[in-house]
């Protein structure tokens, strides 16, 4: 017997031609948040990632731009693990992933501009929008091939 909640894993909110997954889109949030604070916690606490983001403060590729890419890269596969969502296509799954890691990427390095240099705060917050990227095509190509092929 089929009920009402079957098939809802794998609906998404229709606006405009563009499938949003307000889901993906929080919980995105949520563990970017949440990884974004970890990574810096765990940097605090090892004498010499404090040491190296000190000293790569001006420099476009430095500690906090690679630590900010890899908790963007964790928290957009774990945020696809958890809510599984079936877009239209494999540019709206990414778009979907991407949003929250630009988002909060932007929201915790721009308020340092006085310490750096603008063109380091848009590498830092291009490296999560990549890196966010990346783990939405391994997602999407390793992981749910046969939902979109």
């Amino acid at each position: 017997m089929l009920s009402c909640m079957d098939g809802m894993d794998r609906i998404a909110v229709p606006r405009g031609g563009i499938v949003w997954s307000p889901l993906l889109l929080m919980v995105g949030l949520a563990l970017q948040i949440a990884l974004l604070t970890l990574t810096f916690v765990f940097m605090l606490s090892v004498p010499a990632l404090t040491y190296a983001t000190l000293e790569s403060a001006q420099s476009l590729f430095g500690t906090v731009a690679w630590l900010n890419a890899l908790a963007s890269f964790i928290a957009t596969l774990l945020s696809l693990f958890i809510v599984r969502r079936h877009f239209r296509s494999i540019c709206l799954a990414i778009v979907n992933s991407v949003v929250p890691a630009v988002v909060v990427s932007a929201a915790n390095i721009i308020p340092t501009y006085t310490l750096r240099s603008w063109s380091s705060i848009v590498v830092s917050i291009v490296l999560a929008a990549v890196a966010a990227i990346v783990a939405s095509l391994v997602y999407i190509f390793l992981l749910r091939r046969k939902d979109y092929f």
